[in-house]
């Protein structure tokens, strides 16, 4: 009995390995290839890929209206803040759908709804943005007065008022973010390069498989 449960389990690992392994190290060689059939396969199967993530982003609207609307129904917590999602979501959805993204209706949604609430959110990220740097630039440690000093003279290389006192300002400022900030910018770049790299090796040769579920598996 259990043989009989674990067979098919590590089949279905064993299958699913195998097509990521196969098809991840085609799409990684068909940029060094200079073949039509290979080039053409390759660029149909990036288009099979686009047509799933679009039926997956139709499966997580589903997942969110069905999650929400058993949430309104049973008066859950927080059941009107879910009722206002499912209207957002949907009326504007259908109008798009029916009327077009330009119909009048779907215009005026969209510049009297969506615009001003993503600007309230932007403003409010101002505000987290600002106590952040506020916890950051505190003067406890070596490096913390090391970036605050810097903070301070872009800022001041920003301000027109600090131009007007003294023009140095300015030129400081251009040195620290084309010199200092370029410098440390590129060296995260290429770290994080260097770490997709790495992850994506461990998902093509199996050592990674987070991706396949297997943790909720077990646990339901």
């Amino acid at each position: 009995m259990i043989g009989d449960e674990i067979v098919p389990e590590l089949r279905m690992r064993d299958i699913a390995l195998l097509i990521t392994f196969t098809l991840g190290f085609f799409m990684v060689f068909e940029y060094f290839l200079v073949w039509p059939e290979v080039n053409s396969a390759a660029t149909n199967f990036t288009r099979v890929c686009t047509a799933l993530a679009g039926l997956s982003a139709i499966v997580g609207v589903g997942n969110l209206t069905r999650t929400h609307s058993k949430n309104v129904i049973r008066r859950g917590s927080n059941w009107i803040p879910s009722m206002l999602l499912l209207i957002s979501l949907w009326i504007p959805l259908i109008i798009g759908l029916f009327l077009t993204r330009k119909d009048p209706t779907y215009v005026y949604l969209y510049n009297n709804l969506y615009t001003p609430v993503s600007q309230a959110f932007f403003a409010l990220l101002g505000f987290y943005i600002l106590s952040g740097a506020f916890r950051t630039f505190r003067a406890k440690s070596t490096d913390s007065i090391f970036l605050l000093i810097t903070a301070a003279l872009v800022f001041m290389g920003n301000s027109p008022v600090t131009g007007s006192i003294w023009p140095g300002f300015q030129a400081i400022k251009v040195w620290i973010m084309d010199n200092a900030n370029s410098a440390g910018y590129r060296g995260v770049i290429m770290g994080v390069a260097i770490g997709t790299i790495v992850t994506s090796l461990r998902i093509l040769i199996g050592r990674e498989t987070g991706y396949l579920a297997e943790r909720r598996a077990r646990a339901e």
